[in-house]
C-alpha cells in the first residue's frame, strides 16, 4: 500500500510539474538538492520525508491532502 501511495504522489507531482512548466533542475535548485536526486524522488525510487513533500507541495501551488500528517515524518 506505501509503494501505492508513493507511486500515485510521484505522479501528481510530475505532472502538476509539467503543467507548471518547470523544469527538474529548476525544482531541485529551489529544493536545494540534485536534479538527479529530484528525478529519483518524481520516479519513486526514492522516497521523501513529509517536509520536503511540503515543500514540493508548496513550489508547485497546492495543499497536502487532507488528513494526511506530513510534519512528523
Amino acid at each position: 500500500m506505501e509503494e501505492k501511495f508513493y507511486k500515485e504522489v510521484s505522479d501528481m507531482i510530475r505532472k502538476a510539474r509539467k503543467h507548471k512548466e518547470y523544469t527538474q533542475l529548476y525544482m531541485a535548485v529551489k529544493l536545494g538538492i540534485t536534479q538527479t536526486g529530484y528525478s529519483k524522488i518524481e520516479s519513486g525510487k526514492s522516497k521523501c520525508s513529509g517536509p520536503r513533500l511540503l515543500e514540493i507541495f508548496e513550489l508547485l501551488g497546492f495543499d497536502p491532502p487532507k488528513g494526511m500528517d506530513f510534519k512528523g515524518k
